[in-house]
This record gives C-alpha cells, sequence and structure tokens, in this order.
C-alpha cells in the first residue's frame, strides 16, 4: 500500500464501496427472492389452514350426527374442486396418507390413483415429501409441476397441512414464475438503487480525487522547486484548513528553514573566504618574520665562517712565520753551539789568542741578543695565535647559538605546519631540512670546537717552548757577559771559562732541542689552521645550502 498513489487509493476506496453496494443489492436481493417466498408460501398456508378448517367443521357435523363420516369426506372432496384462486390459477388437492388422491381440480383423472410414487423431473417424491411435511405439522415443498392445461413442468412451491382424524393431506401450492415477475420488478429497483448508490460513490470518489490529487500535485511541484533551492515561491495551499492545509504549512516551514540554511551556507562561504584570506596574510607575514630572522642568522653564519677563514689564514701565516723565526733561532742556536766549541778550543789556546777570544765572544753576546729579541717577537706572535684562537672560539660558540636558534625556529615552524594541515605539507618538509642543517651545523661547530681547543693546547706549548728558549738565550747573554769578564781576567779565570764553556754548550742543546719543539708546535698549528679552514668552507656551504632551503621554504608559503 505505501507504493501506491493516493488518487489509486481514492479510486480504490471507491471501488470497494461501488463492489459493497453490489454485494449488499446481491444480498438484499436474496433476501427479496426469501421474502418473496415466504410471502406466497404464507399465503398459500392460510388457504391450506382455511382448507383444514373446512374438513374439521364437516367432520365435527358428521360426529354430530347431521351426516356420515362418507359423506362429510365427499362433501369435502366436492368443496375442494372448486377451490380455484388466483385467477383461476393455483388450486387446491388432498392426498391420502396412503398416496391415494382424493381430490385433484386441475387434473381429475388423479383422483382415486396411488401417487406414491410420482417423482419430478428432478427425482423429487413430491407425493411422499408433502405427506411428511403434512405428518409433521405442516410444511413447504418445492419440486416441478405443470400448469393446469400445459404439460411443461414449471417450478412450484406447495405447502401441505394433514387432517389427522382423516389421515389426508391438503395442500395447495404457487408456482415461481409467478414469484419470478415480482422478484425481477424488486430486484430491478433494487439494483437500480444500488447502482445510483455506486455512481454517486463513484462521483464523491471523483470529487475528493480531484479536491486532493491536484493540491498534492501542486504542493508536490512546489517541494521540487524547493528541492532546487527557490525559497521566494508561494504556498497559497497553506490557507486551507485541511490536511493538505497543514502539509502546506509545514512545506512552508521546510522553505523557511531552506532559506535560513542557504543564508548560513551563503554566510558561512564568506566566512571560508575571508579566513582564507586571513590565513595567507598571516602566512606571508610569518614568512616575511622567519625569512628576516632566519636570513640574519644564515648571513650571521656566513660572516662568522668567513671571519674563520680570514683567522684560519692569519693563522697559517703567523705558523710560517713563526716557522721561518724558528728556523732562524735554531741556526743561531746551532751557530752559539759552534761558537762554544771554538771557545772551548780557544780557552786551551787562551794566552796565545785571547784577542780573538774577545771577539768571538763579542759575537756570541749580539748572537744571543739577537736570539732574545727573536725568541721575544716569537713568544708575541704565538700569544697572538693563542688570542686568535680565543676568537675563533668565539665564532664557533655564535655559530652553536645561531645552530640552536636555527633548530628552534626549525621547530616552531614544524608546529606551524601541523596546524596548516595538507597546506602545511611541504612546509613541513621544509621545516624538516632546515632542522637537519641546523643539526648539521651544530656538528660542525663541535669538531671545529675541538680542532680549537687542540690548536689552543698547542699554542700553549709553544708559549711554553718559547720562554724557555727566552730564558735559555738570556742565560747565554748572561754567559757572554761573564766570558769578556773572564778574558779580562783571562789569567785567573781560565778554569772558570771551560767550566762556562761546558754549561755554554749544555745551553745550547737546550735551545736546540725547545728549538725543535718550537718547530713542531709550530707544523701543528699550520695544520691546524688549514683543518679551521676547511671547517669554514664546509659551514659557509652549509650556510649557502640553508639560504637556498629558506628561499624555498618561503616560497612554498607564499604560494600554499
Amino acid at each position: 500500500m505505501k507504493s501506491i498513489s493516493i488518487s489509486a487509493k481514492l479510486w480504490l476506496l471507491a471501488g470497494l464501496i461501488a463492489l459493497s453496494a453490489i454485494l449488499c443489492i446481491g444480498v438484499a436481493v436474496q433476501q427479496i427472492h426469501q421474502l418473496l417466498i415466504d410471502l406466497h408460501v404464507e399465503k398459500v398456508r392460510a388457504v391450506v389452514e382455511t382448507t383444514r378448517s373446512q374438513a374439521k367443521a364437516l367432520d365435527e357435523r358428521a360426529k354430530a350426527g347431521e351426516f356420515s363420516q362418507e359423506e362429510a369426506k365427499k362433501l369435502f372432496n366436492d368443496a375442494v374442486r372448486s377451490m380455484w384462486y388466483q385467477d383461476n390459477e393455483e388450486y387446491v388437492f388432498t392426498i391420502g396418507y396412503d398416496g391415494i388422491n382424493w381430490a385433484h381440480p386441475a387434473r381429475p383423472q388423479l383422483e382415486g390413483t396411488d401417487m406414491s410414487g410420482l417423482k419430478d423431473r428432478d427425482g423429487v417424491m413430491l407425493v411422499v415429501e408433502l405427506i411428511k411435511a403434512a405428518k409433521a405439522g405442516g410444511g413447504s415443498v418445492y419440486y416441478h409441476w405443470p400448469k393446469a392445461g400445459s404439460n411443461e413442468p414449471i417450478g412450484k412451491y406447495s405447502y401441505a397441512m394433514g387432517y389427522e382424524p382423516w389421515q389426508v393431506m391438503i395442500g395447495t401450492g404457487f408456482y415461481t414464475d409467478e414469484l419470478w415477475a415480482d422478484f425481477l420488478d424488486n430486484a430491478v429497483k433494487f439494483s437500480l438503487v444500488g447502482l445510483a448508490i455506486a455512481l454517486v460513490g463513484l462521483l464523491c470518489a471523483a470529487l475528493m480525487n480531484r479536491s486532493i490529487q491536484k493540491p498534492l500535485g501542486t504542493l508536490r511541484q512546489r517541494m521540487v522547486r524547493l528541492s532546487e533551492g527557490e525559497y521566494e515561491i508561494e504556498i497559497p495551499e497553506a490557507a486551507r484548513g485541511d490536511e493538505i492545509g497543514a502539509m502546506a504549512k509545514t512545506v512552508e516551514v521546510f522553505k523557511e528553514n531552506g532559506r535560513q540554511r542557504a543564508l548560513l551556507e551563503a554566510q558561512q562561504e564568506q566566512m571560508k573566504r575571508e579566513a582564507e584570506v586571513e590565513r595567507r596574510k598571516d602566512m606571508i607575514k610569518m614568512a616575511n618574520s622567519f625569512e628576516q630572522s632566519v636570513r640574519g642568522l644564515v648571513a650571521q653564519v656566513a660572516g662568522a665562517a668567513q671571519q674563520m677563514t680570514v683567522t684560519a689564514g692569519a693563522m697559517s701565516d703567523n705558523a710560517r712565520d713563526a716557522s721561518g723565526k724558528a728556523m732562524t733561532v735554531s741556526a743561531a742556536s746551532e751557530q752559539a753551539s759552534t761558537n762554544v766549541q771554538t771557545v772551548a778550543t780557544a780557552a786551551e789556546e787562551l794566552s796565545s789568542s785571547i784577542g780573538e777570544i774577545s771577539r768571538q765572544v763579542a759575537q756570541a753576546a749580539g748572537v744571543a741578543g739577537k736570539a732574545v729579541e727573536d725568541a721575544a717577537r716569537t713568544n708575541e706572535v704565538v700569544r697572538g695565535l693563542a688570542e686568535a684562537a680565543d676568537k675563533i672560539e668565539e665564532v664557533v660558540r655564535l655559530i652553536n647559538e645561531i645552530a640552536e636558534q636555527t633548530n628552534l625556529l626549525a621547530l616552531n615552524a614544524t608546529i606551524e605546519a601541523a596546524r596548516a594541515g595538507e597546506a602545511g605539507k611541504g612546509f613541513a618538509v621544509v621545516a624538516s631540512e632546515v632542522k637537519n642543517l641546523a643539526n648539521q651545523t651544530g656538528k660542525a661547530t663541535e669538531d671545529i670546537a675541538r680542532q680549537i681547543a687542540a690548536i689552543q693546547d698547542a699554542t700553549r706549548q709553544s708559549v711554553s717552548a718559547i720562554e724557555g728558549i727566552g730564558n735559555t738565550i738570556r742565560e747565554i747573554n748572561q754567559i757572554s757577559t761573564t766570558i769578556a769578564s773572564a778574558v779580562e781576567e783571562q789569567g785567573a779565570a781560565t778554569q772558570e771559562i771551560a767550566r762556562n764553556v761546558q754549561q755554554a754548550s749544555v745551553g745550547t742543546q737546550q735551545v736546540n732541542q725547545n728549538i725543535a719543539g718550537v718547530s713542531e708546535a709550530v707544523s701543528v698549528t699550520g695544520q691546524l689552521s688549514g683543518e679551521v679552514v676547511d671547517t669554514s668552507e664546509l659551514l659557509k656551504q652549509q650556510a649557502d645550502r640553508l639560504n637556498g632551503e629558506v628561499d624555498g621554504f618561503l616560497a612554498s608559503i607564499r604560494a600554499a
């Protein structure tokens, strides 16, 4: 029923009403038919009762002695033979309980015959059934029997009643063709009335269908237009007071809700566009801020790397200079050693070569003074190298701070990328790359710090060694002075000269050893400065790469 339209349901209802009317007509016609039968049966029963009353009256007169029973029965049969009614079409007949016909107005030839074996065309033992009904106190029997003057059997209802004192059945009946005429007349009347009722029902159904289907169809069209977004249409059916009006009022509610929903959707779309504009502004602002911060840091890293390169170059130059001066000191030390040997030889010939000794001692004093000056300059150079190493350590610390700040900015960029969702995926990749570069920079600065620490340690060793050289050369200077004094006191101080020469020989050996240490430290310093240059170049490359990644990152942010 859910898939059947309202129009079909109304027509189905009208059909059911018409069918019900037809069924009612059929039942009514059947009832009329039975009622007509009952009326005619009641009519013939009255005739039979009247005839029985006559038999009873004659029997009582016979019992009273007015005449005999035979005469009474003869008088009764004579009276029966004259009992025609219904325009002489119907009659009364009598048959004894033994089946012998007493009187039959329509067929006198049957009188005195045994009719107990008589059957109609349908095999009904009509006489037997009539006698049975009479003995039961009265009743009707349906069978077929020809009318008077005809041999064509016609349906007939006969009512039989017995008069027990005479053991006789008194009966009469009526033919159904007469009943059928009355039945058809009444059936036609009822059928016309039923047909009129069915037509009125169908007409009412058609009117109801039109009054319901048309506004429902119109309402459906308006609902379709509402579903297509036409919220400005009118719903005139809402003015109705019936269920369609209630439905139309509901459609009005749908229309208003649809209008409100469309308005909300438009507002949401506008808010979405505004939010997108604001988001792009925020992204660009964040990109600009990030560019200012990161580019500044990258510039600082690049500058620090450049400064490291310059400083490392200066360290390398200073190391080469220190190496050259160490070689000079070594040569001077060798010369001093040779001179000491000469002094030792001259001490053996002191008396004959005092002049030569005096000259050699003066020369040794000059060389020693020069060695003192060279040692002082070397000490200053190495101290400058230590200060440069300290500056490099500060630069490394600055680079490490920049790497940490870059790592922090990469973490913030990762968080902002997570907030941005799908639009921030590229942002997240760039932020991760920035973080990796920052970690690599931190590792590089840690390596530089270790190398700078090694340079500082070697520099401190160089300073200590050069201070030892200076002390030794000062001792040589003092020895030379002593030798000069001894030359003046050559006679008394020959042994002292020999001892001092031995000490000078030991001192020159120490000087040679110290000079070798200085040369080794200077060589290590040169190697470390080369490593610093390589590290600074790597740091500069990382800074350039970081700058390129920042450019790509900012481009993706501004394009989002």
